[in-house]
Protein backbone atom coordinates (compact mmCIF):
# COMPACT_ATOMS: atom_id res chain seq x y z
CA UNK A 1 0.00 0.00 0.00
CA UNK A 2 1.54 3.38 -1.45
CA UNK A 3 0.44 5.80 1.44
CA UNK A 4 0.55 8.96 -0.67
CA UNK A 5 -2.11 7.63 -2.78
CA UNK A 6 -3.40 4.02 -1.18
CA UNK A 7 -3.22 2.55 -4.11
CA UNK A 8 -1.65 -1.10 -4.10
CA UNK A 9 2.38 -1.45 -4.81
CA UNK A 10 2.73 -3.04 -7.81
CA UNK A 11 4.96 -5.68 -6.17
CA UNK A 12 4.05 -9.37 -6.33
CA UNK A 13 2.24 -10.24 -2.64
CA UNK A 14 4.12 -12.39 -0.28
CA UNK A 15 2.46 -15.77 0.52
CA UNK A 16 4.33 -18.80 1.98
CA UNK A 17 2.10 -22.37 3.40
CA UNK A 18 5.11 -23.60 6.21
CA UNK A 19 5.02 -27.21 6.71
CA UNK A 20 4.58 -28.05 10.25
CA UNK A 21 7.81 -29.10 12.10
CA UNK A 22 6.15 -31.38 14.98
CA UNK A 23 2.57 -31.76 13.59
CA UNK A 24 1.72 -34.82 16.05
CA UNK A 25 1.76 -31.67 18.82
CA UNK A 26 -0.92 -29.60 16.93
CA UNK A 27 -4.04 -28.58 18.84
CA UNK A 28 -7.39 -30.15 17.31
CA UNK A 29 -9.35 -27.06 17.37
CA UNK A 30 -6.15 -25.05 15.56
CA UNK A 31 -6.40 -27.60 12.60
CA UNK A 32 -10.03 -27.13 12.52
CA UNK A 33 -9.86 -23.53 12.42
CA UNK A 34 -7.67 -23.31 9.46
CA UNK A 35 -9.28 -25.77 7.84
CA UNK A 36 -8.49 -27.45 4.53
CA UNK A 37 -5.05 -25.66 4.78
CA UNK A 38 -3.73 -28.43 7.34
CA UNK A 39 -3.57 -30.93 4.69
CA UNK A 40 -2.05 -28.72 2.37
CA UNK A 41 0.56 -27.39 4.58
CA UNK A 42 1.95 -31.11 5.41
CA UNK A 43 2.08 -32.10 1.99
CA UNK A 44 3.35 -28.91 0.12
CA UNK A 45 4.25 -26.64 2.56
CA UNK A 46 8.07 -25.16 2.40
CA UNK A 47 10.17 -25.63 5.45
CA UNK A 48 9.81 -23.05 7.85
CA UNK A 49 13.42 -21.87 7.30
CA UNK A 50 13.42 -21.05 3.33
CA UNK A 51 9.95 -19.59 4.30
CA UNK A 52 11.14 -17.08 6.48
CA UNK A 53 14.27 -16.49 4.33
CA UNK A 54 12.33 -16.01 1.48
CA UNK A 55 9.87 -13.79 3.76
CA UNK A 56 13.11 -11.40 4.40
CA UNK A 57 13.96 -11.54 0.60
CA UNK A 58 10.82 -10.37 -0.06
CA UNK A 59 10.91 -7.24 1.79
CA UNK A 60 14.40 -6.49 0.55
CA UNK A 61 12.48 -6.11 -2.68
CA UNK A 62 9.72 -3.80 -1.44
CA UNK A 63 12.27 -1.83 0.23
CA UNK A 64 13.41 0.08 -3.36
CA UNK A 65 14.35 3.60 -2.11
CA UNK A 66 16.22 1.84 1.10
CA UNK A 67 16.73 3.69 4.64
CA UNK A 68 14.30 4.03 7.27
CA UNK A 69 11.55 5.47 5.20
CA UNK A 70 11.55 3.06 2.35
CA UNK A 71 11.36 0.44 4.87
CA UNK A 72 7.84 -1.51 5.29
CA UNK A 73 5.43 -0.82 8.02
CA UNK A 74 4.46 -3.98 9.18
CA UNK A 75 0.34 -4.01 10.27
CA UNK A 76 -1.76 -6.48 11.95
CA UNK A 77 -4.44 -6.51 13.69
CA UNK A 78 -3.68 -6.76 17.40
CA UNK A 79 0.14 -6.60 16.26
CA UNK A 80 1.84 -7.92 19.30
CA UNK A 81 0.23 -11.64 18.95
CA UNK A 82 1.69 -12.09 15.19
CA UNK A 83 5.11 -9.97 15.81
CA UNK A 84 6.01 -12.52 18.22
CA UNK A 85 5.94 -15.11 16.21
CA UNK A 86 7.65 -13.19 13.07
CA UNK A 87 10.09 -12.14 15.74
CA UNK A 88 10.83 -15.09 16.95
CA UNK A 89 11.83 -17.15 13.78
CA UNK A 90 13.65 -14.23 12.23
CA UNK A 91 16.00 -14.34 15.47
CA UNK A 92 15.81 -18.59 15.64
CA UNK A 93 17.01 -18.57 11.77
CA UNK A 94 19.15 -16.15 12.32
CA UNK A 95 17.74 -14.22 9.36
CA UNK A 96 18.35 -10.75 12.02
CA UNK A 97 21.10 -9.29 13.44
CA UNK A 98 21.61 -7.96 16.73
CA UNK A 99 21.78 -3.95 16.88
CA UNK A 100 23.05 -1.24 19.05
CA UNK A 101 19.57 -1.12 21.25
CA UNK A 102 18.31 -4.97 20.04
CA UNK A 103 17.42 -6.32 16.86
CA UNK A 104 17.44 -4.39 13.53
CA UNK A 105 13.58 -5.39 12.20
CA UNK A 106 13.85 -4.62 8.57
CA UNK A 107 10.85 -2.86 8.78
CA UNK A 108 9.86 1.28 10.10
CA UNK A 109 7.14 0.71 12.75
CA UNK A 110 4.40 -1.58 13.65
CA UNK A 111 0.99 -0.40 13.17
CA UNK A 112 -1.62 -2.26 15.09
CA UNK A 113 -5.46 -1.61 14.15
CA UNK A 114 -6.94 -3.00 16.83
CA UNK A 115 -5.19 0.15 18.88
CA UNK A 116 -6.96 2.43 16.05
CA UNK A 117 -10.43 -0.02 16.49
CA UNK A 118 -10.34 0.69 20.15
CA UNK A 119 -9.85 4.39 20.02
CA UNK A 120 -12.72 4.68 16.74
CA UNK A 121 -15.12 2.72 19.01
CA UNK A 122 -14.22 3.12 22.77
CA UNK A 123 -17.44 4.77 23.66
CA UNK A 124 -19.90 3.06 21.57
CA UNK A 125 -22.06 0.83 23.74
CA UNK A 126 -23.41 -1.58 21.32
CA UNK A 127 -19.34 -2.81 20.98
CA UNK A 128 -19.16 -5.63 22.96
CA UNK A 129 -15.93 -7.01 21.56
CA UNK A 130 -12.96 -6.19 19.21
CA UNK A 131 -12.38 -8.73 17.87
CA UNK A 132 -11.48 -8.45 14.35
CA UNK A 133 -15.02 -9.84 12.91
CA UNK A 134 -16.43 -7.90 15.08
CA UNK A 135 -14.57 -4.34 13.20
CA UNK A 136 -15.05 -6.38 10.14
CA UNK A 137 -19.15 -6.53 10.60
CA UNK A 138 -19.15 -2.78 11.61
CA UNK A 139 -17.52 -1.68 8.49
CA UNK A 140 -19.55 -3.86 6.31
CA UNK A 141 -17.20 -6.47 5.46
CA UNK A 142 -17.01 -10.12 5.95
CA UNK A 143 -14.86 -12.93 5.82
CA UNK A 144 -15.70 -15.60 2.84
CA UNK A 145 -16.18 -18.24 5.30
CA UNK A 146 -16.27 -16.87 8.91
CA UNK A 147 -15.47 -20.68 10.42
CA UNK A 148 -12.51 -21.15 8.70
CA UNK A 149 -8.91 -18.84 9.64
CA UNK A 150 -7.26 -17.63 6.53
CA UNK A 151 -4.22 -15.51 6.96
CA UNK A 152 -4.06 -14.55 3.88
CA UNK A 153 -7.48 -13.23 3.51
CA UNK A 154 -6.73 -11.47 6.86
CA UNK A 155 -4.36 -9.59 5.17
CA UNK A 156 -6.63 -8.46 2.21
CA UNK A 157 -8.99 -7.26 4.35
CA UNK A 158 -6.89 -5.61 6.60
CA UNK A 159 -5.59 -3.50 3.78
CA UNK A 160 -8.92 -2.47 2.88
CA UNK A 161 -10.17 -1.72 6.76
CA UNK A 162 -6.45 0.27 6.34
CA UNK A 163 -7.31 2.33 3.46
CA UNK A 164 -10.58 2.92 4.72
CA UNK A 165 -9.28 4.28 8.09
CA UNK A 166 -6.59 6.57 6.11
CA UNK A 167 -9.32 8.67 3.86
CA UNK A 168 -10.91 9.22 7.59
CA UNK A 169 -8.00 10.42 9.08
CA UNK A 170 -7.27 12.92 5.54
CA UNK A 171 -11.58 14.05 5.97
CA UNK A 172 -10.73 14.06 9.90
CA UNK A 173 -7.46 16.01 9.29
CA UNK A 174 -8.50 18.73 6.58
CA UNK A 175 -11.33 19.51 9.57
CA UNK A 176 -9.18 19.81 12.24
CA UNK A 177 -7.59 23.19 13.57
CA UNK A 178 -3.92 22.70 13.71
CA UNK A 179 -0.88 25.57 13.32
CA UNK A 180 1.45 25.17 11.07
Amino acid sequence: LQYWDLEDLYIKPFHAIIKPNRPEKAVKKAIEVIGDLWGLANKEGLPAKLAWQSFMEWIEETNGVGGVSGNPIISAYNISFDAKFIKHHLVEYKLIKPGAFGYDWPWFLEFDAMAVAYLLFESDPTIHSLSFDTMLTRLGMKRENSAVHSAKEDVELLVDWIKRLMKFCRIARSKMRMKV
